[in-house]
C-alpha cells in the first residue's frame, strides 16, 4: 500500500503473508515473517512501490521520483539472489500500482491497466477505464482464478436525455481485441472519457483476456478491494468504510456482509486469512478488526439462489409487493450482478472483437443501472422477503455481521496502515512509521463466548522496521 505521510513510503506482504516489504526514501528493505528477520536491504534511492512474488527472487519496484534513476513512470524487475534488474518497463504516466502472481503482471496507471505475460514481460492487453489516482484496484494471487479488479465505467446517458442537477459525461465501453504484435500494441477495453461515481466493480478475467461481470458492491465510490489466496472471494469497502461486503468470484454472488462500525471512515487495508476463515480490516481509526467467515456463509449464494428462484413472482393484497419486478431482477441477477457476454471466437481461435456492455452505451448503462438497483431493492424490500424467505436467510443477507476480535495499534488516527496473518493465530499490522505489531488472536475462544462482547487481541511482539536504515 502507498504511504504518503511517515518514513514508510509504501508497505506490502506478499502474497502467502512469509515476506514483508517496505519502501522508503532511501531504498527497500525485505523481511521474513516467521521467524522475523531482515533477509535484504537497499540503500540507493527512494522507492514508492514494492512488490514480491511469493518466495521467489523477483520483486516489482516503482521508484518514489526523488532521484532521476528512480522515476515514479518507470517500473523494474529485480532478481534478489543477483541483486540486478533483469527487466525495465517505461511509462508516460506514473505508475500507481503493481500486482503480481505466477501468471500475470499489472500495471496500474491513472487511467489505464497494463497486463503482461509475467513469463517473458510481453504486453498482452491495455484495460482503459476511469481516473483513478487513488489505483482501487486488485488482482487475484491465485494462477487458476486470474482475475482483476477494478471501478465500472459509468457511460453517459443518451445524446438529447434531459438531465437533472447533475450529469456525468462519457464515452461508451468498448473492447477490441485486434492489436498488432509487431508494433507493441495490444487489445483493450476503452472507456477512457468515463467518469467513476459509484461502487460498482467489473471482474476481468485476466487469462482469457476479457471482462466477465459486474457487481454493485456499494452506493459510494470504492476505497479498496481484496481477493483472498484462492481468488473465490473478493472484499470490498467504500469511502463511507462501514461496511465491508465479500462476493463470490467469478459470479458475483453477495456472501457476506460485516459491519466494521456506524461513522464513517476510510479503509487502509482488506486481507484475508490464507485459509479463508477470517477477513482483517485497517482504517483511519487505531482499531484493526477481524471478521470471522463462518462454514454456512460459504454457501450463501447458492441457497440464495434456490430461496429466489422458488419465491412467488408477486404478492396478493396486503403482501407488501407492489410489483414483481424487484423479484424477477433480483432473481436473474444474482442480487447485485451483470453479467458481459463472453468473446467472440474467430476463425483462428483467437479472440478476434469481443464487444463490450456499452459498445454504443444503452447496454453497459442497463447493467450498471440493474446491478445498482438490485441491492437497494432487497433492503428496501427488507419486510416483504420475510413472507417468501427463511428468517435466517434474510438475516444473512440483510444484518451485517459484527467482528469476532479485535486489535488496538499504538497509532494516531489517520495514520496508514497494512494488514495480514502470520500462522493460523496471529494478526500482523504494519504501521506507517515503520513498526510490525504482531497480535496473538483468540477466535476460538470468542466463538465459544457466544458473542458476549469483543475478544480484544494480545500484542506479542513489535518490531522497529527502519533501525540502522542508514547504516545498513
Amino acid at each position: 500500500m502507498r504511504i504518503h505521510t511517515g518514513p514508510v513510503l509504501y508497505s506490502s506482504f506478499n502474497q502467502d503473508y512469509s515476506c514483508l516489504a517496505i519502501g522508503t526514501r532511501t531504498g527497500f528493505r525485505v523481511f521474513n515473517c516467521d521467524p522475523f528477520g531482515r533477509s535484504l536491504v537497499k540503500n540507493d534511492g527512494g522507492i514508492g512501490i514494492i512488490e514480491m512474488l511469493f518466495t521467489t527472487s523477483l520483486i516489482a519496484l516503482v521508484g518514489a521520483g526523488e532521484q532521476p534513476t528512480h522515476s515514479p513512470r518507470k517500473l523494474q524487475i529485480m532478481n534478489t539472489k543477483k541483486q540486478s534488474i533483469i527487466c525495465e518497463l517505461p511509462f508516460a504516466s506514473a505508475v500507481l500500482a503493481v500486482h503480481l502472481n505466477r501468471r500475470r503482471l499489472a500495471v496500474v496507471l491513472e487511467s489505464s491497466i497494463q497486463l503482461y505475460d509475467i513469463a517473458n514481460m510481453k504486453l498482452l492487453y491495455t484495460v482503459d477505464l476511469n481516473y483513478n489516482p487513488n489505483m482501487i484496484t486488485a488482482m487475484s494471487p491465485a494462477s487458476d482464478m486470474c482475475y482483476l479488479a477494478y471501478p465500472t465505467p459509468v457511460p453517459a446517458p443518451p445524446a438529447g436525455l434531459a438531465g437533472g442537477s447533475t450529469s456525468v459525461s462519457a464515452n461508451s465501453g468498448s473492447i477490441s481485441s485486434s492489436g498488432n504484435p509487431a508494433t507493441g500494441s495490444s487489445p483493450s477495453t476503452s472507456s477512457s472519457s468515463s467518469h467513476a461515481i459509484g461502487g460498482d466493480i467489473t471482474l476481468f478475467d485476466a487469462i482469457s483476456l476479457h471482462p466477465t461481470t459486474i457487481i454493485s458492491a456499494h452506493k459510494s465510490p470504492l476505497a479498496a478491494l481484496a481477493f483472498s489466496s484462492s481468488g473465490r472471494y473478493l472484499a470490498t469497502a467504500s469511502s463511507k468504510g462501514t461496511l465491508i461486503r465479500v462476493f463470490g468470484v467469478p459470479d458475483g454472488a453477495p456472501m457476506y456482509q460485516f459491519r466494521r462500525g456506524t461513522y464513517p471512515t476510510r479503509i487502509y487495508s482488506l486481507a484475508f486469512h490464507p485459509d479463508e476463515s477470517l477477513l482483517a480490516v485497517s482504517s483511519a481509526t487505531e482499531t484493526v478488526h477481524v471478521f470471522r467467515m463462518t462454514a454456512a456463509g460459504a454457501h450463501l449464494h447458492q441457497q440464495q439462489r434456490m430461496a429466489l428462484s422458488a419465491a412467488p413472482a408477486g404478492g396478493g393484497a396486503g403482501s407488501g409487493v407492489a410489483s414483481p419486478d424487484w423479484v424477477s431482477e433480483t432473481a436473474s441477477i444474482g442480487s447485485s450482478v451483470a453479467t458481459y457476454p463472453p468473446p467472440t471466437p474467430s476463425a483462428s481461435g483467437a479472440s478476434d472483437t469481443a464487444s463490450a456492455p456499452g459498445a454504443g452505451g444503452p447496454l453497459l448503462s442497463s447493467l450498471v443501472g440493474t446491478a445498482s438497483s438490485a441491492v437497494s431493492s432487497l433492503w428496501s424490500k427488507r419486510s416483504a422477503l420475510h413472507a417468501y424467505l427463511p428468517e435466517s436467510f434474510v438475516k444473512s443477507v440483510l444484518d451485517p455481521t459484527r467482528d469476532i476480535v479485535r486489535a488496538r495499534v499504538p497509532t494516531g488516527v489517520g495514520e496508514r496502515s497494512v494488514v495480514g496473518f502470520a500462522g493460523g493465530s496471529h494478526l500482523m499490522v504494519v504501521t506507517a512509521e515503520g513498526y510490525l505489531h504482531v497480535y496473538a488472536m483468540d477466535v476460538e475462544g470468542a466463538v465459544a463466548g457466544g458473542g458476549q462482547g469483543v475478544d480484544e487481541c494480545v500484542m506479542v511482539r513489535q518490531y522497529r522496521l527502519l533501525d540502522d536504515v542508514a547504516a545498513s
